[in-house]
Formats: structure tokens, sequence, C-alpha cells
């Protein structure tokens, strides 16, 4: 690895005013370049693996890299906002560079925060000035550097990237960043068709014998993109370079020490919840199948309740169950809802979800036929009007007289269930819970595979199964948090035989 330069914070300013100089030093080290113009992203003294990453950069033998690095590890800012700019003006001067996002709308925020750069930042503004934005023939959107007569274009991965050119030129930088999402990665055809249109369309788009490309993500799925190109590169099958960083080494040691402490990792990973994401989004950790509570053919769909008078039954037979139907009279007892309450109100915090079950059956006929489900970031006071609002809702609608509503009794969640028994006319049972959320989860995955808990056939049920079957992996599990409170206080009633039997 080259030599690594550093600028003093004292001569950092003298640098700044004089254009030559700036641009010089610039000029030649990537490293340089963003700590001059890029210098308020730097709020933390860089790490060992940002310094690789400049190495990377810099060096042109580099045809193909990819990096799979943690969340907020500054790889986004570094590689697909300073390094196409410095490209341009650094020693390589780029005359076209092509940006791929996974959606139109992330191909258009990158793009702002080109825009962002080139408008405000002083430095870049006297350099890089004047410059006009276009689109072309392909869809996508570009910005066109006069001074220079280079051309920066953004594109997401359903736009045709075929014959892209800039006048005479072929890409020769194309950074592909964050183009997978865990919506994404769970279909093996989806897997496959961006597999191919990656190393059949976009890597063919520039020269073969001169374009770089830089593969940028985090890791999402043991069959991703970034996964298939790391296991041909260690193969031997490709002489490419891939890095992979995440938060912590083996020995829990801190990449990033000098930006995270212990006390912020601590926070971070109790913000976070799912220790699943934690393990996969930030030690890079691949998730087995081992990890997974709920699978998708356990689940059992409904088109219509059952007639009030017929009857849905689970016999117990030795240690195993049989669904039958019989023909004595039975109806919906009740109904119940779990609410899992949120903390806070932000963008990055967990939901406030409620999810409603309609209660067919006692004892060993004991069935849940989810009827609602609903999760939003509200305040107290909007809870409290939600709350009372499905709970009239479903009641009203399923013509029951008894609606439980079950909230566990911990932290900010105590509060609410003492303000809703003293100011409302619900039927509120307080919840301490016990065991982690995938224990709870694990207790009633024989109830869903049975066919005792039954979700209605729509599509708007979706998200709620997908919470399921994706618990772990998924950043948010409010909705599943909802179920287990509700299920496991229906089946832990006096008037019920709750047992877990092991298949």
């Amino acid at each position: 690895m080259s030599q690594q330069l550093h600028i003093d914070p004292k001569d950092l300013k003298a640098i700044e005013q004089s254009t030559g100089i700036r641009r010089e030093l610039a000029k030649e080290s990537f490293q340089l370049f963003f700590e001059i113009y890029f210098a308020h992203y730097v709020t933390a003294p860089m790490a060992w693996f940002h310094k690789e990453i400049f190495h990377f950069i810099e060096d042109e033998k580099n045809r193909f890299t990819t990096i799979m690095a943690f969340r907020w590890s500054g790889k986004s800012t570094i590689i697909n906002t300073a390094f196409p700019i410095w490209s341009i003006l650094g020693k390589h001067q780029n005359k076209f560079i092509v940006i791929v996002a996974q959606t139109q709308g992330q191909a258009k925020l990158y793009m702002r925060n080109l825009k962002e750069e080139i408008l405000n930042n002083e430095l870049l503004r006297k350099d890089l000035w004047p410059f006009r934005e276009e689109g072309d023939e392909f869809n996508s959107s570009s910005i066109v550097l006069l001074k220079s007569q280079a051309r920066i274009s953004v594109v997401s991965v359903d736009q045709s990237t075929r014959w892209m050119r800039h006048r005479n030129h072929r890409p020769e930088l194309i950074i592909a960043d964050d183009i997978e999402d865990l919506q994404s990665v769970k279909t093996r055809e989806w897997r496959d068709k961006l597999f191919e249109w990656f190393t059949k369309e976009l890597i063919p788009l520039g020269d073969m014998k001169k374009t770089r490309v830089f593969l940028v993500g985090n890791m999402l799925h043991r069959d991703s993109l970034l996964m298939r190109m790391r296991e041909r590169i260690e193969s031997g099958q490709k002489s490419w370079v891939f890095r992979k960083y995440p938060l912590l080494d083996e020995q829990g040691a801190c990449l990033w020490s000098e930006r995270y402490t212990h006390e912020d990792i601590q926070n971070l990973r109790e913000t976070i919840g799912s220790e699943i994401a934690w393990r996969t989004e930030y030690l890079l950790e691949e998730a087995g199948a081992e990890w997974q509570v709920i699978y998708q053919e356990w689940i059992h769909w409904y088109d219509t309740l059952p007639e009030r008078w017929s009857s849905i039954v689970q016999k117990k037979i030795g240690r195993w169950s049989e669904t039958y139907e019989e023909t004595q009279p039975t109806y919906p007892y009740k109904l119940a809802t779990g609410v899992d309450l949120a903390t806070s109100e932000s963008d990055s915090a967990d939901y406030t979800a409620f999810v409603t079950g309609s209660v067919w059956g006692k004892h060993w006929y004991k069935m849940i036929y989810i009827i609602d489900a609903f999760k939003s970031r509200m305040d107290f006071p909007t809870t409290v009007e939600t709350l009372e609002f499905y709970h009239k809702k479903n009641s009203d609608i399923h013509d029951v007289n008894k609606h439980e509503i079950y909230i566990e009794t911990v932290g900010c969640q105590l509060a609410m269930e003492k303000f809703l028994k003293k100011n409302s006319r619900m039927d509120v049972i307080g919840r301490k819970p016990t065991g982690s959320k995938r224990e709870r989860l694990t207790l009633i995955s024989d109830l869903i595979r049975s066919g005792k808990i039954r979700f209605p056939n729509t599509e708007s049920w979706r998200m709620l199964v997908e919470e399921l079957v994706g618990f772990g992996k998924e950043r948010h599990d409010d909705l599943v948090d909802a179920l287990t409170i509700m299920v496991i206080a229906v089946y832990e009633k006096k008037d019920s035989c709750f047992y877990i039997w092991t298949f």
C-alpha cells in the first residue's frame, strides 16, 4: 500500500486559500482531496479501513473493487459522492462516470447529494463551476461539468444502460451503491435477474481494459450480488479486490474506535432491536436458516370467517393434533388485541402496533382468526385515539360483546395501561413480558404451523406475514410483538390448555 498523506489542521486553512496548492495536492491524493473538499464530513478521525478504501480508489490497477461495510461506516459518502468528483478533478481526469442506485428514488437522492456539494461547497464551486443538468435518451439524470466537459449520470437498476455514451466516451468509472435491499434479495428469481444484469449489461458498459467498477453494499443475504461476486473473486475466477469491514472484528474490537465508543455501540445495538439485523448489517455475518422461526409454508390463510354454526376443531391425539369440522355449534366468543407501544416518534424508531384476532371456540377447540393489524409512529394522545377507534370499529363489525386489550406493563407501556384503565371503557389487561422476542415467537410457532392461528388471504395482510417469516432479518418486528402478546394471553386463559408440541 502506498503511503497515505495527511494534512495538519493548522495548515488546512492556508491550503484552502491557495488555489494552486489546493488543486495540486488534491489532484495526486484522494485522501487529501477528501480532507480538503469534504472536511465537513470528517467529524471524527478516519479509521484505517477508510485509508485502505482511499488506496483502492487511487490505484488504477484495481479494475474491480467490491466493498462490504457496516451501516454508517461512511462508505457511501466516500465512494458515491466524493469519488466521482475526484475522478474528474484528480489525476485520473475521467470524462464519464455512471452511478447506479437500486430505485429511481435513490437515484434522485444521489443526484441531489452531488448537486448540493457542487452548489454549496465553496471550494468545489471554485474548481468545478459551471455545470448544467441534463436528461438523456436512457432516462438517466446527469450533471455536465462544463469546465472539464465531464458527465456524471445516475441511473437505477430498472433502467436500460446499454450503449450509454458521453460524446465519444464510454463510462470510465461505474459505481453501484446499495443496489439491493432486504425485500429484493428474498427471491431467487430477483437475485438471478440482478446478477445477470450486473455482469452482462452493466460491467460491459465500459471499456474492458480501462473502466473501473466499484460495487458497494451491506450484508443482506448469503446469495446476494455482493456475496456472489465475493465467491468469484475468492475462488480465483476474477483478479479483483474484495474487502469486508464489520463494525467489530472477530476479537470484538471496533474498526472505527475513533468514532464509536463502547457505549455508542451498545446504544446502537439496543436501538436496532433485531439480533439478526445487528449481526448482518453491522457485523456482516451470514444469516443462516437456523435464525428463522416461522416459515412461509406454515402460514394458513382464510378467505372468510367460518359460519357461526359450524365448528373447526383441533383434537388432541397423543402428542399430535388433527384439524377437522364438526357440526356442534360454535361462535366467536371474544375479540383480543395485542398492543406493542413505541417509545419514540423519530424516523428510525419502532412503530406502535396493534393486532386483533377473533377467538373461536374454547379449550382444545380454540382458534384465532386475525382480523386487523395496524402500525404507525404516534404520540401518546394519537395512540389513545387510534386504539379507541380500532377497538370500536372491530367490536361493532364483528358483533362481539367482549373485546380485551393486552398491553405489556414495562416502561411507557405501563403508563398507557394505567391511563386507559382510568379514562376509557375498554377492557385493558396488563401483561408482564417473559423471555426474549424470539422466545415468545417460538412459543406460538406450533400454533401457526398447525393452523390454530389463521391470516386473511389479502394483499394488505402480507406486511404482518413478511414480518413473521423475516423475523430477525427485518429491521422492524412491531407487528410480530403485538401478535405474540395477544396470542399468548389468549391461550394462557384458564379456559384453555396451552401446550407446545414439538414436531
